[in-house]
Parts: structure tokens; sequence; C-alpha cells
């Protein structure tokens, strides 16, 4: 999803990404806003009436902001926020990640990378990706972009899942690194159902981990489908959404 704009003169704003799911389903998109609940309550007042039909169909409820039942921040994390909306029985979920720091003189965590964070930036990689696969080709074929973009929000989604069980960012940067098969092998052995396929990205594995979608090689190279690929990540996301919401 595109960026909101508002107002940047604004003090004390920060850039916020919010997760949304509902019925299975969920997407990204980013606002600027004073606080996670003036984040969210922006996004039931502006974004949803706008977007709640083409993404999540007709079940989508018809939510404003005073359908916010309530934005609680995770424990123990200082930039995450889980959030609900609902009207008749029916709800929508969000992640509420700060993903930059506001202005100077506000005091930050001595580390901002968390499984908050790895998990927004994935979504927009994947959004990215996305929005790229519905491009028509032209004169250039966006096709090894889109890989590339979908290699990596699974890095960071399996990342983020990981952080989620215990693995610190150092033992994920340096010693599972961007290998794609280790890292499903890794979320495996914590807990990510064997239910979830992962087929594609296991066979884009040697691709991304050779670097092969970023530098021109000439070397016979075997891709997965792009479609089936990103169909995929998505279903990841949804899945680490779930880990990444408890609280």
């Amino acid at each position: 999803m595109p960026l909101v704009p508002q107002d940047h003169c604004r003090v004390n704003m920060a850039l916020y990404s919010l997760v949304v799911e509902h019925g299975g389903k969920s997407y990204s998109t980013q606002v600027n806003a004073g606080s996670a609940d003036e984040a969210v309550a922006h996004y039931f007042d502006s974004v949803y009436p706008m977007s709640s039909a083409d993404v999540f169909g007709d079940s989508a409820p018809a939510l404003d902001p005073s359908d916010v039942i309530y934005v609680n921040p995770m424990e123990g994390l200082v930039n995450l926020w889980a959030a609900c909306a609902g009207r008749d029985g029916r709800n929508v979920s969000v992640v509420c990640v700060r993903t930059a720091p506001r202005q100077e003189g506000e005091r930050e965590p001595p580390q901002f990378e968390d499984e908050a964070t790895l998990f927004s930036l994935s979504t927009e990689y994947l959004e990215a990706a996305a929005i790229l696969h519905q491009t028509p080709i032209t004169r250039i074929n966006y096709s090894f972009v889109a890989l590339y973009l979908l290699g990596h929000a699974a890095e960071l989604l399996l990342k983020s899942f990981l952080y989620k069980k215990g693995d610190s960012i150092a033992y994920l940067r340096f010693k599972t690194g961007h290998d794609l098969s280790r890292l499903v092998k890794r979320a495996r052995s914590k807990g990510l159902s064997e239910a979830l396929s992962l087929r594609y990205i296991l066979r884009m594995s040697s691709v991304y981990t050779a670097k092969r979608t970023e530098y021109r090689q000439s070397v016979q190279t075997e891709l997965p489908p792009l479609d089936l690929l990103l169909e995929e990540v998505q279903s990841l996301q949804h899945h680490v959404f779930r880990h990444v919401a408890e609280f």
C-alpha cells in the first residue's frame, strides 16, 4: 500500500508500519502519527474505508475510529503495539510498529532491531514485490528484481519468527546469515508449522544465497514461479504475523 500523506511539520511525529489482518488475509501500510493510538485511529478514519473492500472483500466490517477496542503495547517491546477494532462480532487485527525514530531529543532504545522491526521491514519488501509483479512488462522485465524482493522478505520473516523464539540478532546475522534453507530448518525446529508449505522458498534458497538475483551471472539458474513464490511468502507472512502479535 502507498505511504499515507500527512502533516510532516508536526513535532514528535514518527513513521508507523501497520500490518492489518482479517479473515486470513493481511496487508501493510504506513502512516505518520504522534503515537500508536493516533496511527491506528488515523488508519481506521482515512485508510481502511478506502482499502478494506479491495483487500478483504465483502467480509470486511464497516469500521471507524470509534470501533477500536484496544491499542496495547507488547510486553517488553517499546516499538510494537497490538490493536483490534470490531463491530457486530467481526474484528480486524493490527500490529503497529514504530519503524522510524521520533525527532531528535526523544530517547530511543539501545537496540532498535527486534521481531517487530524485522517483520515490518519484511512487509515493505513483500509489498514492493507484489507491486512489481502486477506491473505490466513494457521495455523492462522486473521478474529478477521481484524474486530478490521476495527472497529478502522471506529472510526477514523467518528471522522475525526466530527472534520471537529466542534467537539473538547477532546469531541471526552471523550464524544463519542469508541462507534461506538454513533459516527454514531452524524455524521448523523452533515450531514453525510443518503444514505451512515453503517449497518455493526452499527452491529459491540457492539462488538467493548465492546472490544470483543481484548480479548478472553466466550460470544456469532454476527459478521458482514468481506467482507461486509470492503466494507462499504471503502465507508465511500471515503465519509469522500470529506469532509476532502474541502478547
